[in-house]
Protein backbone atom coordinates (compact mmCIF):
# COMPACT_ATOMS: atom_id res chain seq x y z
CA UNK A 1 0.00 0.00 0.00
CA UNK A 2 2.67 2.27 1.07
CA UNK A 3 4.64 2.20 -2.70
CA UNK A 4 1.42 3.15 -4.40
CA UNK A 5 0.56 6.20 -1.69
CA UNK A 6 2.54 9.51 -2.31
CA UNK A 7 4.87 10.19 0.33
CA UNK A 8 4.26 14.18 0.68
CA UNK A 9 6.37 16.30 3.13
CA UNK A 10 3.51 18.54 4.98
CA UNK A 11 6.46 21.53 5.36
CA UNK A 12 7.77 22.13 2.03
CA UNK A 13 5.44 19.36 0.10
CA UNK A 14 8.10 17.57 -1.58
CA UNK A 15 7.80 13.86 -2.63
CA UNK A 16 10.86 12.94 -3.82
CA UNK A 17 13.57 10.70 -1.78
CA UNK A 18 12.06 10.89 1.08
CA UNK A 19 12.45 8.51 3.91
CA UNK A 20 9.82 6.81 6.26
CA UNK A 21 10.61 6.14 9.67
CA UNK A 22 7.94 4.04 12.05
CA UNK A 23 7.68 5.28 15.34
CA UNK A 24 5.78 4.28 18.46
CA UNK A 25 3.65 6.04 20.94
CA UNK A 26 5.50 5.96 24.20
CA UNK A 27 3.72 8.57 26.47
CA UNK A 28 0.51 7.00 27.08
CA UNK A 29 2.52 3.50 26.75
CA UNK A 30 0.39 1.90 23.51
CA UNK A 31 2.92 1.49 21.58
CA UNK A 32 1.14 1.68 18.34
CA UNK A 33 2.93 2.67 15.54
CA UNK A 34 3.05 5.56 13.19
CA UNK A 35 5.00 6.40 10.17
CA UNK A 36 6.87 9.86 9.58
CA UNK A 37 8.00 11.27 6.74
CA UNK A 38 11.85 12.99 6.55
CA UNK A 39 12.22 15.11 3.89
CA UNK A 40 15.33 15.11 1.74
CA UNK A 41 14.59 18.48 0.40
CA UNK A 42 14.09 20.43 4.00
CA UNK A 43 14.63 17.78 6.26
CA UNK A 44 11.18 18.53 8.21
CA UNK A 45 9.78 15.56 9.64
CA UNK A 46 5.66 15.26 9.57
CA UNK A 47 3.22 12.12 10.15
CA UNK A 48 2.09 10.53 6.84
CA UNK A 49 -1.34 9.63 7.91
CA UNK A 50 -3.31 11.69 11.01
CA UNK A 51 -5.11 9.05 12.85
CA UNK A 52 -8.77 8.88 12.64
CA UNK A 53 -8.86 8.33 16.16
CA UNK A 54 -6.72 10.93 17.24
CA UNK A 55 -8.96 12.68 19.89
CA UNK A 56 -9.05 9.41 21.58
CA UNK A 57 -5.03 9.80 22.58
CA UNK A 58 -5.63 13.15 23.70
CA UNK A 59 -8.33 12.13 25.83
CA UNK A 60 -5.98 10.94 28.02
CA UNK A 61 -3.15 13.08 27.42
CA UNK A 62 -1.43 13.91 30.44
CA UNK A 63 -1.23 17.81 30.21
CA UNK A 64 -4.74 17.90 29.93
CA UNK A 65 -5.63 15.85 32.46
CA UNK A 66 -3.19 17.20 35.36
CA UNK A 67 -3.86 19.48 38.16
CA UNK A 68 -3.24 22.91 38.07
CA UNK A 69 -0.75 24.27 40.48
CA UNK A 70 -0.41 27.21 41.88
CA UNK A 71 2.85 28.97 41.39
CA UNK A 72 4.81 29.26 44.86
CA UNK A 73 6.08 32.83 46.08
CA UNK A 74 9.70 32.58 45.32
CA UNK A 75 8.34 31.69 41.86
CA UNK A 76 5.89 34.22 41.37
CA UNK A 77 8.62 37.06 42.28
CA UNK A 78 11.62 35.13 40.17
CA UNK A 79 9.29 35.41 37.20
CA UNK A 80 7.47 38.19 37.45
CA UNK A 81 10.92 40.16 37.59
CA UNK A 82 12.40 37.95 34.50
CA UNK A 83 9.19 38.94 32.48
CA UNK A 84 9.38 42.75 33.13
CA UNK A 85 12.93 43.48 33.76
CA UNK A 86 16.21 43.90 31.78
CA UNK A 87 19.14 44.25 34.04
CA UNK A 88 21.92 42.74 36.00
CA UNK A 89 19.96 40.89 38.31
CA UNK A 90 17.04 39.40 36.03
CA UNK A 91 19.73 38.22 33.78
CA UNK A 92 21.26 36.51 37.37
CA UNK A 93 17.95 34.73 37.51
CA UNK A 94 17.62 33.99 34.26
CA UNK A 95 20.75 31.81 34.47
CA UNK A 96 19.81 29.94 37.38
CA UNK A 97 16.41 29.24 36.61
CA UNK A 98 16.58 25.79 35.20
CA UNK A 99 13.25 23.40 35.87
CA UNK A 100 11.08 22.86 32.96
CA UNK A 101 8.00 25.32 33.83
CA UNK A 102 10.77 28.26 34.25
CA UNK A 103 11.68 27.42 30.82
CA UNK A 104 8.49 28.88 29.71
CA UNK A 105 9.00 32.39 31.17
CA UNK A 106 12.91 32.11 30.43
CA UNK A 107 11.67 31.79 26.24
CA UNK A 108 9.94 35.32 27.49
CA UNK A 109 12.96 36.96 28.31
CA UNK A 110 14.28 39.75 27.72
CA UNK A 111 10.91 41.16 25.76
CA UNK A 112 9.78 42.98 29.29
CA UNK A 113 6.04 42.21 28.77
CA UNK A 114 3.35 44.82 29.79
CA UNK A 115 0.77 44.08 32.56
CA UNK A 116 -1.63 45.52 29.89
CA UNK A 117 -0.93 43.13 26.81
CA UNK A 118 -2.90 41.05 25.23
CA UNK A 119 -1.85 37.51 25.42
CA UNK A 120 -2.84 34.36 23.57
CA UNK A 121 -1.02 30.80 24.24
CA UNK A 122 -2.39 28.34 21.49
CA UNK A 123 -2.58 24.65 22.80
CA UNK A 124 -2.81 26.07 26.40
CA UNK A 125 -3.62 22.52 27.56
CA UNK A 126 -5.37 22.35 31.22
CA UNK A 127 -4.42 26.39 31.23
CA UNK A 128 -1.98 26.27 33.73
CA UNK A 129 0.46 28.70 31.86
CA UNK A 130 -2.87 31.35 31.70
CA UNK A 131 -3.26 30.70 35.70
CA UNK A 132 -0.32 31.79 36.47
CA UNK A 133 0.00 34.58 33.95
CA UNK A 134 -3.32 36.18 35.62
CA UNK A 135 -1.99 35.40 39.23
CA UNK A 136 1.25 37.44 37.86
CA UNK A 137 -0.97 40.30 36.91
CA UNK A 138 -1.13 39.51 32.85
CA UNK A 139 -4.86 40.06 33.39
CA UNK A 140 -5.34 40.36 29.28
CA UNK A 141 -4.26 36.53 28.87
CA UNK A 142 -6.06 33.91 27.50
CA UNK A 143 -5.48 30.48 26.25
CA UNK A 144 -7.42 27.79 23.69
CA UNK A 145 -6.72 24.26 23.23
CA UNK A 146 -9.07 22.62 20.95
CA UNK A 147 -8.58 19.51 22.86
CA UNK A 148 -9.86 21.03 26.19
CA UNK A 149 -12.07 19.19 28.67
CA UNK A 150 -14.88 21.03 29.32
CA UNK A 151 -13.78 21.29 33.22
CA UNK A 152 -11.09 23.80 32.72
CA UNK A 153 -13.05 26.18 30.04
CA UNK A 154 -13.37 29.65 32.01
CA UNK A 155 -14.07 32.96 30.62
CA UNK A 156 -10.55 32.98 29.33
CA UNK A 157 -9.47 29.89 28.71
CA UNK A 158 -11.48 27.90 25.85
CA UNK A 159 -12.12 24.71 23.76
CA UNK A 160 -11.29 26.49 20.20
CA UNK A 161 -8.66 26.34 17.51
CA UNK A 162 -6.34 29.02 15.67
CA UNK A 163 -8.74 29.58 13.25
CA UNK A 164 -11.78 30.07 15.42
CA UNK A 165 -10.17 33.45 16.65
CA UNK A 166 -10.59 36.87 15.10
CA UNK A 167 -9.14 39.31 17.67
CA UNK A 168 -6.37 40.70 17.82
CA UNK A 169 -2.93 40.53 20.32
CA UNK A 170 0.53 41.62 21.37
CA UNK A 171 2.06 37.97 21.80
CA UNK A 172 1.58 35.08 20.52
CA UNK A 173 3.18 31.87 22.15
CA UNK A 174 3.32 28.26 21.28
CA UNK A 175 5.07 26.11 23.64
CA UNK A 176 5.34 23.16 22.61
CA UNK A 177 2.37 23.29 20.84
CA UNK A 178 3.09 24.10 16.75
CA UNK A 179 3.94 20.62 16.24
CA UNK A 180 0.83 19.39 17.13
CA UNK A 181 -0.98 20.91 13.96
CA UNK A 182 -0.87 20.20 10.32
CA UNK A 183 -1.60 22.96 8.04
CA UNK A 184 1.09 24.76 8.80
CA UNK A 185 0.75 27.42 6.26
CA UNK A 186 -2.75 28.11 7.11
CA UNK A 187 -1.41 28.40 10.50
CA UNK A 188 1.36 30.99 9.94
CA UNK A 189 -1.19 33.04 7.99
CA UNK A 190 -3.71 33.20 10.73
CA UNK A 191 -1.20 33.94 13.30
CA UNK A 192 0.01 37.16 11.02
CA UNK A 193 -3.49 38.30 10.91
CA UNK A 194 -3.67 37.71 14.69
CA UNK A 195 -1.05 40.03 15.55
CA UNK A 196 -1.22 43.74 16.38
CA UNK A 197 1.88 45.41 14.36
CA UNK A 198 4.67 45.19 16.15
CA UNK A 199 3.51 42.07 17.43
CA UNK A 200 5.83 38.87 18.67
CA UNK A 201 4.96 35.16 18.13
CA UNK A 202 6.98 32.62 20.17
CA UNK A 203 7.20 29.42 18.72
CA UNK A 204 9.09 26.65 21.34
CA UNK A 205 9.29 22.88 19.99
CA UNK A 206 11.91 20.15 19.41
CA UNK A 207 14.68 20.50 17.19
CA UNK A 208 14.62 18.08 14.49
CA UNK A 209 18.44 19.08 13.94
CA UNK A 210 19.19 18.19 17.41
CA UNK A 211 22.33 15.61 18.20
CA UNK A 212 18.83 13.65 19.82
CA UNK A 213 17.35 13.01 16.49
CA UNK A 214 20.04 12.43 14.84
CA UNK A 215 21.13 9.75 17.23
CA UNK A 216 17.90 7.83 18.31
CA UNK A 217 15.98 8.32 15.51
CA UNK A 218 12.57 6.90 15.46
CA UNK A 219 12.99 6.67 19.41
CA UNK A 220 14.08 10.13 19.91
CA UNK A 221 11.45 11.49 22.58
CA UNK A 222 10.80 14.91 20.41
CA UNK A 223 8.61 13.26 17.80
CA UNK A 224 5.96 12.05 20.71
CA UNK A 225 3.55 9.97 18.12
CA UNK A 226 0.72 10.73 17.12
CA UNK A 227 0.60 13.84 18.54
CA UNK A 228 3.26 15.91 17.03
CA UNK A 229 2.56 15.67 13.04
CA UNK A 230 5.26 18.05 12.05
CA UNK A 231 8.83 18.75 13.32
CA UNK A 232 9.65 21.73 10.72
CA UNK A 233 13.62 22.70 10.21
CA UNK A 234 14.59 25.93 10.16
CA UNK A 235 14.66 26.08 6.36
CA UNK A 236 11.04 24.61 6.75
CA UNK A 237 10.32 27.32 9.34
CA UNK A 238 11.67 30.36 6.75
CA UNK A 239 9.42 28.20 3.89
CA UNK A 240 6.46 28.30 5.96
CA UNK A 241 6.36 32.16 7.29
CA UNK A 242 8.08 33.76 4.26
CA UNK A 243 4.48 35.04 2.85
CA UNK A 244 3.61 36.80 5.77
CA UNK A 245 4.55 40.27 7.40
CA UNK A 246 6.62 38.24 10.05
CA UNK A 247 10.17 38.63 10.37
CA UNK A 248 12.68 36.01 12.53
CA UNK A 249 14.55 38.25 14.75
CA UNK A 250 15.95 35.63 17.22
CA UNK A 251 16.60 31.48 17.47
CA UNK A 252 17.29 30.38 20.81
CA UNK A 253 18.02 26.49 21.95
CA UNK A 254 17.47 24.40 25.23
CA UNK A 255 18.84 21.42 25.84
CA UNK A 256 16.97 19.75 29.49
CA UNK A 257 19.62 17.05 30.77
CA UNK A 258 16.82 14.54 31.40
CA UNK A 259 15.41 14.07 28.19
CA UNK A 260 18.14 11.89 26.82
CA UNK A 261 16.69 9.62 29.17
CA UNK A 262 13.28 9.33 27.57
CA UNK A 263 14.62 8.79 24.38
CA UNK A 264 17.03 5.74 25.74
CA UNK A 265 13.66 4.00 27.80
CA UNK A 266 12.55 4.34 24.06
CA UNK A 267 15.27 2.23 22.44
CA UNK A 268 14.71 -0.67 24.35
CA UNK A 269 10.75 -0.11 24.62
CA UNK A 270 10.12 1.35 27.92
CA UNK A 271 7.24 3.88 27.78
CA UNK A 272 7.40 7.23 29.76
CA UNK A 273 4.97 6.27 32.73
CA UNK A 274 6.05 3.14 32.83
CA UNK A 275 7.40 1.94 36.36
CA UNK A 276 10.92 2.05 35.23
CA UNK A 277 10.35 4.70 32.99
CA UNK A 278 12.13 7.62 33.09
CA UNK A 279 9.94 10.57 32.52
CA UNK A 280 7.84 9.18 35.61
CA UNK A 281 10.86 8.86 37.62
CA UNK A 282 11.52 12.83 36.33
CA UNK A 283 7.93 13.89 37.21
CA UNK A 284 6.98 12.09 40.30
CA UNK A 285 10.27 13.57 42.20
CA UNK A 286 11.61 10.68 44.53
CA UNK A 287 12.94 11.87 47.01
CA UNK A 288 16.91 10.71 47.90
CA UNK A 289 16.84 9.64 44.42
CA UNK A 290 18.38 11.72 41.59
CA UNK A 291 19.29 8.56 39.34
CA UNK A 292 16.61 7.27 37.25
CA UNK A 293 15.93 3.36 36.83
CA UNK A 294 18.15 1.27 35.00
CA UNK A 295 20.79 4.50 34.72
CA UNK A 296 24.02 3.57 36.38
CA UNK A 297 25.97 6.45 38.08
CA UNK A 298 28.51 6.82 35.50
CA UNK A 299 25.80 6.92 32.72
CA UNK A 300 23.90 9.48 34.43
CA UNK A 301 26.85 11.86 34.97
CA UNK A 302 27.77 10.90 31.14
CA UNK A 303 24.55 12.39 29.96
CA UNK A 304 24.50 14.77 32.19
CA UNK A 305 27.75 15.98 30.80
CA UNK A 306 26.43 15.59 27.47
CA UNK A 307 23.57 17.87 27.71
CA UNK A 308 26.16 21.02 29.25
CA UNK A 309 28.03 20.72 25.83
CA UNK A 310 25.45 20.47 23.53
CA UNK A 311 23.22 23.59 25.14
CA UNK A 312 26.29 25.87 23.70
CA UNK A 313 25.56 24.64 20.00
CA UNK A 314 22.23 24.59 18.26
CA UNK A 315 21.56 20.70 18.35
CA UNK A 316 19.87 20.86 21.26
CA UNK A 317 16.69 18.80 21.82
CA UNK A 318 14.28 21.89 21.68
CA UNK A 319 14.42 25.08 19.55
CA UNK A 320 12.72 28.85 20.20
CA UNK A 321 11.51 31.06 17.66
CA UNK A 322 11.12 34.64 18.32
CA UNK A 323 9.20 36.86 15.07
CA UNK A 324 7.96 40.03 14.65
CA UNK A 325 5.29 41.44 12.99
CA UNK A 326 5.61 44.26 10.78
CA UNK A 327 3.35 46.41 8.19
CA UNK A 328 5.36 45.48 5.40
CA UNK A 329 8.75 43.62 5.10
CA UNK A 330 11.22 44.74 2.10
Amino acid sequence: MMESQVIKCRICSNTKKNEILTCKEMTLGTRDSFNYIFCSSCNSLSILEIPENLDVYYSKYPNLNGKIKKLSLINKVLYNYILSKDNFFSKAIFKAIQSYQGLTYKSLYPYKLSKKMKILDIGCGNGTLIHHLKSLGYSNSKGIDPFLPKKYISSNIEQKDIFMMTEKFDLIMFHHTFEHMHNFSDICQKINSLLHPGGLCVIRMPNIESYSFKTFKENWEGIHAPFHLGLPSRKGMEILFQNTNMKLIETRWEQPFYLFFYSLNHRVNIADFDDLGARNFFEKGFIFKRIPPLFTNSEFNYWKKKAKLISKTDRCDYINYYYRKFDDIT
